[in-house]
């Protein structure tokens, strides 16, 4: 039995790995989004009106971030969150972090997927990457 396995055996197991995972998507969904933008963590903090620690410790997880605040984090990076769903109960396994973000800006409206795999790609058209050879 693997350590997830062992994990998520336990209905309040399955809650808090479901919790970890959010927090994971999320935060690693800004801080690409921040990487490619070139927007440091201080630039953030100024934009956001908080402090650098304050960004760090939403970006490691220690700082529960709400709704509101990740909306605010993803509009001072010109974007929009957009929020799916899948039943816990799937056999499906998880490959990849799978985002969608929306442009702001008319001229980028385009959806953007990382690593989408699978029944993934299928749910937004995209190609299967598992089937993709290199």
């Amino acid at each position: 039995m693997t350590l997830i396995q062992r994990l998520t055996s336990t209905p309040d197991g399955q809650r808090v790995f479901e919790q970890e995972r959010a927090i994971f998507e999320v935060t690693e969904l800004i801080s690409r989004l921040m990487e490619e933008q070139g927007v440091s963590k201080a630039d953030l903090a100024r934009k956001l009106k908080t402090s650098k620690p304050n960004v760090t410790q939403m970006l490691d997880g220690r700082r529960n971030m709400t709704l509101r605040s990740i909306a605010d984090v993803m509009f001072h990076l010109g974007m929009s969150l957009v929020v799916s769903s899948r039943s816990i109960t799937s056999d499906e396994e998880w490959h990849d972090v799978t985002f969608r973000v929306w442009h702001q800006k008319p001229e980028l409206n385009s959806w953007n997927t990382r690593q989408a795999r699978g029944p993934e790609a299928k749910a937004l058209g995209l190609p299967d990457r598992t089937k993709m050879a290199g």
